[in-house]
Parts: C-alpha cells; sequence; structure tokens
C-alpha cells in the first residue's frame, strides 16, 4: 500500500553554469550549523512528517521523449548528481522509449500503473502491446502530451492547470513512497522550454526525486532555491544527498539524525 504521496514543483533559471565537474569539495557548510541553516536541511529532508524519504535500491529510470535532445539532458544531470558520490547509491539502468516509435497516437492507447514494486506503462498499438517497467519516469514532452501523463500519473491538478496555461516557466515532479521508502518517481519537464532551462530543471527534479524533496526558498546555500540565481557550486546539493543515504542513517528517521550526521561528519574532517 502507497502510504505518502510528495508533489513538488519548480521554477528556475540557471544563471550559473552546472556541469559534471560540479563534484564534491571542502566547504559544503559553514560549521557549526546555525538555526536558519539546519531550517533550510529540514525544508528539503522533510517527507512532511519530519522524516526521511530515500530509495532502498538504485532506481531505474525510463525517458519518455520525442525530441533526441531529451535522453542527453537526463544522463547529463545525472552524471553531475552521481559525481561527488561516496554514500549516495546512484541511479540504476536508464531506459530512453521515443514516443515516434510508437506504432499508433498514444492516446487513449497509454496506461501507467503502480505494479509489483515498480511502475508499468503499458502502450496498446495497432497490433503490439508494450511494456515499459521503471522506478522514476521522466516526461520530456511538448505541453499536450505531457498534461496526458500527468493525468495518468495523477499530478496534482494545480501544477497541471500551471503547465496548461504556462503561466510561468514550471517543471515538476512527483514522488510516492512505501514503508518509508521511496518507491515511484514521474519528473515532468516542457522540452519546448529554452535548452538552459530545461537542463537545470532535469538537474533538480532529478535530485529531489532521490530524497531532497522540497524547495529551500531563498537559500544561499542549496541550488534548490526556487530562485532565478542559483549558489555558484552545487556541492551542498550533493553533500546533502550523500549524507542523506549514509549507512549511518537508517530510512524513514528523523531529519534530525540527518542534521546529527552532517554535523559530525564534516566537524571530523
Amino acid at each position: 500500500m502507497i502510504d505518502v504521496v510528495r508533489h513538488v514543483s519548480a521554477v528556475l533559471v540557471f544563471l550559473i553554469a552546472i556541469g559534471a565537474s560540479a563534484a564534491r569539495s571542502d566547504g559544503y557548510f559553514d560549521l557549526p550549523l546555525d538555526d536558519d541553516l539546519r531550517d533550510e536541511i529540514r525544508t528539503i529532508l522533510d517527507a512532511g512528517n519530519g522524516q526521511i524519504r530515500r530509495w532502498d535500491r538504485p532506481p531505474t529510470v525510463v525517458i519518455i521523449y520525442r525530441d533526441d535532445r531529451a535522453p542527453g539532458y537526463v544522463s547529463e544531470a545525472i552524471e553531475i548528481i552521481e559525481s561527488g558520490r561516496v554514500n549516495f547509491i546512484g541511479y540504476g539502468p536508464v531506459t530512453a522509449f521515443d514516443l515516434d516509435s510508437a506504432a499508433s497516437d498514444i492516446f487513449g492507447q497509454i496506461d501507467l500503473v503502480p505494479d509489483d514494486g515498480d511502475l508499468l506503462l503499458t502502450l496498446t498499438g495497432d497490433d503490439e502491446v508494450l511494456h515499459i517497467r521503471g522506478d522514476i519516469f521522466v516526461f520530456a514532452l511538448e505541453l499536450d502530451e505531457l498534461l496526458l501523463f500527468g493525468a495518468l500519473t495523477r499530478l496534482n491538478t494545480n501544477f497541471m492547470r500551471q503547465i496548461a496555461r504556462s503561466q510561468r516557466a514550471s517543471c515538476f515532479y512527483s514522488a510516492w513512497s512505501r514503508n518509508d521508502h521511496l518507491a515511484f518517481a514521474g519528473v515532468y519537464i516542457p522540452i519546448s522550454y529554452p535548452e538552459a532551462l530545461v537542463r537545470g530543471c532535469m538537474y533538480e527534479e532529478l535530485i529531489q526525486s532521490m530524497g531532497l524533496l522540497n524547495d529551500s526558498v531563498g537559500s544561499q546555500t542549496f541550488t534548490l532555491n526556487n530562485l532565478l540565481i542559483k549558489p555558484e557550486s552545487n556541492a551542498a546539493d550533493l553533500a546533502l544527498l550523500d549524507a542523506l543515504y549514509a549507512p549511518e542513517i537508517e530510512t524513514g528517521t528523523s531529519v534530525d539524525e540527518v542534521i546529527r550526521y552532517v554535523e559530525d561528519q564534516f566537524e571530523a574532517e
């Protein structure tokens, strides 16, 4: 039984370059942590009850796309997120599915449901039935198809209206948890956005779908700040993600346990 549903939006434009070279470095956080930074970490990690959520295995990723650039954007984001990896479990295999290869119109022919521990996408064509399984589905599509997949995955209706009206540059993810573990996630990126925005969205939504669940609005430490201007480095993002997956941290524990781990680890260094 799925016990928690998370829906988070992001509005971002990366005005600084975040690349695969943005790996971990010394000086992620000023120690001892002040109350403001503790609050930022609580906001980012809180699953709604003061507890953390994370994957118990490297999640497989499925990219649903028509624009040939989409798989490259996903690969770039994953490379960045994994670049400082020590404890972080990383991502599992990535599968890319080009909707142009479908034999028929997908409207009325497609279903996406939880099944046997992961998400199952079924596409019924004229002469074939296609099944695709994955843990994180990345939908990098034009508006009409993005709304279709948003409806299939029960994306928050307010977010869908926001996408449909194109009121502001928005990208989203949804994550579902079960037994204190993340179980499924969907990432929704309008591929018609400018390339810099698509790349920034891909990084943010993919790292949030791993357990950095929320934006800390206005943060000067984390790039997950819902602002146009980002910190010059994403090292704090990667360090917090690595702390979240430390073996000393138990899944479902309190956010404060991660904060204590961060303080102990970096004071020791």
